[in-house]
């Protein structure tokens, strides 16, 4: 649609029934989603960390794991981080999501005692799904952990905890 063009009925009712859920206008929605479909046809990341930032993360992020130092994993946690996890049903995980760090590092203290997150004897650097993270060997098994940064924080934690999409590491 080109500047002027007014949108069409499906697309001016989608606006309509968009800014009656958000109580926003149909002008400020419509903006809304044109700067979305400009983002995606970009297909460019928002953040491209240098090695040697995300070498840092993935360094401090490994010292905090591995001593159990709370207060350190929050320090390199973007305020606005996501934290995954899977636990296929088997292993205790959170269920949906957890966005921010202030929740995320709730849940990391609620679930100490629970073990709903990975705990290592051993803790081996790896590149999973293409991020920076850790193939972990505990008394529960094999888990891993995923990690996205920004360079400047991590952005992101996809913990999979499910025995059946780890069997390849098992042995």
């Amino acid at each position: 649609m080109s500047c002027g063009a007014s949108p069409s009925a499906p697309a001016a009712a989608a606006a309509r029934a968009i800014a009656d859920v958000l109580e926003r206008s149909e002008p400020a929605c419509r903006q809304l989603a044109a700067r979305g479909r400009d983002h995606v046809r970009d297909e460019r990341p928002r953040f491209e960390p240098t090695q040697e930032a995300e070498d840092r993360l993935i360094g401090a992020f490994a010292t905090a794991m591995m001593s159990g130092d709370v207060d350190a994993l929050a320090s390199i946690l973007a305020e606005d981080a996501v934290l995954y996890t899977d636990g296929g049903g088997k292993r205790l995980a959170a269920l949906n999501p957890i966005f921010g760090r202030a929740k995320i590092m709730r849940f990391i203290e609620g679930t100490k005692t629970k073990r709903a997150l990975p705990s290592a004897e051993t803790a081996r650097p790896a590149r999973i799904n293409g991020l920076p993270g850790f193939v972990l060997r505990g008394d529960e098994g094999v888990e891993t952990i995923a990690i996205e940064t920004s360079g400047e924080r991590i952005v992101a934690l996809y913990i999979v905890r499910n025995p059946d999409k780890l069997r390849h590491l098992s042995s």
